[in-house]
């Protein structure tokens, strides 16, 4: 019979383990409840021939009976007999002898039956002897026997010592399983080898030695290596059940740390061999950025690829739930003193924590170990928790000053000052002018196969990339990476410099501006450009003329989708040049005056913008930068294109706009004018409108409307046969036989948990905010 204290438990773990091993001996399904505080219900299962039956657990193995008996008595007798069961089963951690079952009982009378439905430690683990499927997925029961861990790392190679297991024990009280479990069971079934890769932080180890305890758990010899793969090879691959792992295969910060002499040659021989052994598993981890780099130098490596046989883990895969239950249980097992706790449950803080777009379990574990935030004042416990995810050097710095090539640094830097995803010719384009002008001011060497070679590096951890009809599209893997970026660059200004003198695209300028409007970056645009301000307009004249990079997603018939370069119109272009001239006085105004002279030009050959044209007049009005003449003129030009060729009421919109918030430009003949063109369009909409689909037709119905009562034109009987027919396509398509979609999710999990789950989740660490007493700490 198995012999576990339940320690390695949280409240959660322990009452999902009574709910299985309960629901397997009574052959019932349990109602589970949320968690957080209850009514004395854990699980209630309802039968029309027994009535009710409802189990509670309380995991107070801390604590142990004296505790347990006072709140039984106090707290849930009176829940009980309130619910008034036909039958009340007890479940708890606590060792019982039979005194102390027969209190139990004695205190629920007469909803508990018999002292058999007081369950405690020893009953628990007799469950676990039956029902060994049970003890088996539950990973986390492995770990509180010693003597288990000590089969996982001492076998055959005895070379872990006792520290390491406690370290492992320690973190695996705080796993939460995810997708990637099953993913990585899945290849070692497939292929009897995986490599686990991920970026720092994400929990590669951790997955890592839950599955070895899965398979020593299933009868299998587990061995570590834990400097080369020869260690393995001392031992014979037959058909002996053997889980090997090696941790950090490739080295923590090199793939030069492993792979030497003939290293590369040996571990290929091994996977061959474990892969045509029935018995044997081996379990690799790395970081992905050291594996690129290692195919790239490796021949032998790159020739085997073992795509199919690597789990990647990623952000994507820890859905809400689970982020939530990680920030959990580090703060549950944790030593965080009552004010830190309190602090954030306070407001339920902790929400901003598990919503955040860089959370990261190795920031959750270290902002919960007391002795790394002990100097930080409670009042500042919640807010620095945050600024460690909105600065995440401590997950990227490492790996982007000392493993990274000059030429995978120059492609992050590259890419920070693009569209957050864009065309992999177009970051060539980006990187090439960084990476030659870096090499000019350094000395430095460039190369043929620079871009090519750092994107292999860089692919996992750093980018990834995703195919697009004949386009390839790179993006940052994790938003936190670009965050990184981002400080390293505000704290490197002659790298900063260098980005910004090398710029290709007009939207590489548009970014480095919006980001020098954030108040702690004001100072970046003036310093850039006070060196040389004839240089930066010539630039900027010829990033009007640049090729576009940013991508947008173009729908075709049939529900094809592609990406496609999209190009700032002529008015976008003069309203920023507009924006950089009024704010940088080294500009000047000749390069507004080229820009609007391509504006008008557009307007000439009617390819103008018209919401373009609305922002630019309403501009127009005020700025200092042309003269009043200069602005007269644009005006006149924009207002007459705005009154021309109008086929549809969204053509009258920026029209309408422009008239209700600068009266004053248009005179008693325009106003006229206007209210003619919404009635000949509202007749013409009305005509076309078989041709819309019923989208269309609303947003036609929104817009007449509104043109209808500001110009006082009658079109209510246009819009309700708009709606009318919009209506009738609707049922048309319901009727029509549709393939189902689907959408896919990175986990069986509930993505879309509630922040009333959360937060009744968390209220087991205490409620309204308040810390917990000693006796509630276990309670569930």
């Amino acid at each position: 019979m198995p012999e576990y204290d339940f320690r390695s438990l949280s409240p959660i773990d322990f009452e999902v383990l009574v709910r299985d091993l309960l629901q397997e001996e009574l052959q019932i399904t349990l109602e589970s409840s949320k968690a957080g505080r209850d009514l004395g219900i854990d699980f209630r299962h309802c039968s029309s021939a027994d009535g009710s039956l409802i189990v509670q657990c309380k995991h107070y193995v801390e604590t142990g009976y004296t505790a347990l008996k006072y709140v039984l008595e106090k707290e849930e007798a009176p829940k009980v007999r309130k619910l008034h069961p036909s039958r009340y089963i007890f479940a708890t951690s606590v060792s019982l002898n039979n005194r102390e079952r027969d209190e139990i009982k004695s205190i629920f009378s007469p909803y508990i039956r018999s002292t058999g439905d007081v369950l405690g430690k020893e009953d628990l683990n007799n469950l676990l002897g039956n029902f060994p499927h049970i003890e088996r997925r539950t990973v986390k029961l492995w770990l509180a026997s010693v003597t288990v861990l000590e089969e996982v790392l001492f076998a055959r190679i005895k070379n872990a010592s006792r520290h390491e297991i406690e370290q492992i024990r320690e973190r695996a009280r705080y796993y939460v399983q995810n997708a990637s479990f099953g993913e990585a069971m899945d290849i070692l079934d497939k292929y009897n080898f995986c490599i686990i890769a991920g970026i720092p932080g994400i929990g590669k180890t951790m997955l890592a030695e839950m599955i070895v305890l899965h398979f020593s758990h299933a009868g299998y010899e587990a061995i570590k290596v834990s400097d080369d793969i020869s260690q393995a090879w001392e031992l014979a691959v037959d058909n002996e059940r053997r889980v090997f792992y090696y941790d950090d295969f490739l080295g923590q910060t090199s793939y030069t740390d492993k792979l030497h002499k003939n290293e590369d040659q040996r571990l290929l021989d091994f996977i061959r061999a474990v892969r045509k052994t029935k018995g044997a598993k081996l379990i690799l981890t790395t970081r992905e950025y050291i594996l690129n780099q290692a195919r790239q130098q490796h021949e032998k490596l790159d020739r085997e690829r073992f795509d199919d046989e690597t789990c990647i883990v990623d952000l994507e895969k820890y859905t809400r739930s689970i982020r939530a239950k990680i920030l959990f249980n580090h703060v549950y097992f944790s030593e965080l003193p009552e004010p830190y706790r309190h602090a954030l449950l306070s407001n339920a803080a902790y929400l901003k924590i598990v919503d955040h777009r860089n959370y990261s379990p190795r920031i959750v574990q270290l902002m919960t170990e007391f002795s790394r935030i002990r100097d930080v004042p409670i009042n500042e416990y919640v807010s620095c928790f945050l600024k460690n995810m909105d600065n995440p050097l401590s997950i990227w710095q490492h790996a982007f000053e000392k493993h990274l090539s000059r030429s995978a640094k120059d492609v992050l830097i590259a890419l920070v000052s693009l569209p957050h995803e864009v065309f992999l010719t177009d970051l060539g384009q980006a990187f090439e002018s960084y990476h030659v002008a870096f090499a000019e001011k350094y000395a430095g060497s460039v190369g043929p196969q620079d871009f090519k070679s750092a994107l292999r590096e860089l692919e996992g951890d750093f980018l990834s990339y995703s195919k697009d009809d004949e386009e390839i599209i790179v993006q940052y893997r994790n938003p936190s990476v670009r965050d990184f970026v981002l400080g390293y660059l505000k704290s490197s200004t002659p790298e900063l410099e260098i980005l910004f003198r090398s710029i290709v695209f007009l939207e590489q300028l548009r970014w480095i501006w919006d980001w020098s409007q954030e108040k702690q970056n004001s100072d970046i645009m003036p310093k850039l450009i006070t060196a040389d301000a004839e240089a930066f307009r010539d630039k900027l004249r010829r990033l009007q003329n640049a090729a576009p990079c940013n991508l947008i997603t173009c729908r075709y018939g049939g529900g094809k989708e592609s990406k496609i370069r999209y190009p700032y119109t002529s008015e976008q272009k003069a309203d920023f040049v507009l924006t950089l001239t009024e704010k940088l006085e080294q500009l000047g105004g000749t390069v507004l005056r080229e820009a609007l002279q391509q504006v008008e030009a557009g307007i000439g050959q009617s390819a103008g913008s018209r919401w373009g044209l609305y922002s630019l007049v309403n501009r127009m009005i005020e700025t200092k930068c042309l003269k009043k003449s200069e602005r007269k003129q644009f005006i006149a030009a924009a207002k007459q294109y705005l009154f021309s060729g109008t086929e549809c009421p969204e053509d009258l919109s920026p029209l309408g706009r422009l008239i209700d918030e600068q009266p004053d430009l248009f005179d008693e003949k325009e106003l006229a004018r206007a209210k003619q063109l919404v009635e000949e369009t509202a007749t013409q909409t009305e005509v076309m409108a078989r041709k819309f689909d019923p989208e269309r037709l609303r947003d036609e119905a929104d817009i007449l409307k509104t043109l209808g009562q500001q110009f006082d034109v009658n079109v209510q009987e246009i819009v309700t046969a708009l709606e009318s027919r919009a209506e009738e396509k609707e049922g048309d398509r319901t009727e029509e036989k549709q393939e189902p979609e689907y959408a896919s999710s990175s986990s069986g999990e509930d993505d879309g948990s509630t922040d009333e789950e959360i937060i009744s989740l968390f209220s087991l660490l205490g409620s309204s905010g308040a810390p917990p007493t000693e006796s509630q700490r276990p309670q569930v």
